[in-house]
């Protein structure tokens, strides 16, 4: 089984932070920008492309397609989904840590938000295919996520995974985030986060660009890491 791990296009997060450096302008739940939408499109393309290799328009031979709840997840996977013709399906557990939440302006603590509901998803995602458990509260409704919760929430993530593809030749696409994927990559490389050298420690960090593509097989007995961040596909200017 092969796992698939894309980042999602440029958030309004994303080009507020490139622009400015602090999280002034920062939305709980954002958008993608124009460039954004544009990288979706030019991921899409690259999937639906396959080189004249098996000619069903799928170049990854992708089986199923999964998002995180987040919009910015769901419209870079739509995306996806329109191009390959595999439904997007909803995976709670893939979020950004954090979660939904703003920063109250007095305190600066960061509040958690109810997050979107299943009326927001039906009318705007109609085909993004939601949990049968999301009703008319959000799907978040908790408190803000520590960073330090997301590598054991990617490692429910795994046993998730194998639960549902384990011992198959599926190929396993999710639309995740930046921070999810790190988190990910590090339970995968068994957890280490900060290495020290005689100059001092330096946190380990996993780049991955907007839409960037990262690979991982996983065999009977490994993980076999085959690819991390490409975004060879992206012309320069849509690389964030």
């Amino acid at each position: 089984m092969e796992l698939i791990v894309i980042r999602h296009a440029q958030s309004q997060n994303n080009a507020a932070w490139a622009a400015k450096g602090d999280e002034a302008e920062r939305s709980p739940d954002p958008e993608i920008t124009e460039i954004g939408h544009r990288q979706a499109q030019a991921l899409a393309d690259f999937l639906s492309n396959d080189g004249g290799n098996n000619g069903d328009h799928n170049r990854l031979g992708i089986t199923h397609l999964y998002a995180s709840l987040m919009t910015r997840a769901v419209q870079t996977g739509s995306y996806v989904a329109a191009a390959i013709g595999v439904p997007l399906q909803a995976w709670e557990v893939i979020h950004e840590w954090g979660g939904i939440y703003e920063a109250d302006p007095a305190s600066g603590e960061k509040v958690g938000l109810p997050g979107p509901n299943r009326d927001y998803f039906a009318s705007r995602f109609p085909d993004f295919v939601v949990p049968d458990t999301l009703g008319s509260e959000g799907w978040w409704n908790r408190p803000y996520e520590p960073y330090d919760i997301a590598p054991r929430r990617a490692r429910v993530f795994l046993e998730e995974l194998l639960e549902r593809h384990g011992d198959t030749e599926d190929r396993v696409a999710i639309v995740t985030h930046g921070g999810f994927s790190t988190a990910l990559f590090e339970t995968v490389t068994s957890g280490q986060r900060y290495l020290e050298l005689p100059d001092g420690g330096r946190h380990i960090w996993y780049r991955k660009y907007n839409c960037s593509i990262s690979r991982l097989v996983l065999e009977p007995q490994a993980v076999v890491i085959a690819g991390i961040n490409d975004y060879s596909f992206l012309p320069a200017d849509l690389v964030t």
